[in-house]
């Protein structure tokens, strides 16, 4: 259950200790390992990004920009899933006295 900010700020840490033992990795591959790790649940985006951008050139900062974005939207969303639920769970409770 880490965000996406806590996994960037890891795989930093360890491309960084990669990096000082003289093993470095391209754009490419970066990206690759990153949308290739997500949850099942961001499969969608990982495509919807794998398929729409050049992964050759795109950044870690703009890969982290664009599932940032996404891991708002699906906050959002499972709270307002959460808020639905308990509004259910109201009324029928209500409509049973």
């Amino acid at each position: 259950n880490e965000t996406i900010d806590e996994m960037f700020r890891r795989l930093q840490t360890i491309l960084n200790g990669l990096k000082s033992l003289g093993i470095e990795f391209s754009k490419a591959q970066n990206n690759l390992k990153i949308l290739d790790n997500l949850p099942e649940v961001w499969e969608p985006k990982a495509t919807t990004i794998f398929k729409a951008r050049d992964l050759k050139v795109l950044t870690l900062d703009e890969l982290l920009g664009a599932l940032c974005v996404h891991e708002v939207h699906l906050n959002n969303r499972d709270q307002n899933k959460v808020k639905d639920n308990i509004t259910l769970k109201n009324s029928e409770t209500r409509g049973r006295k």
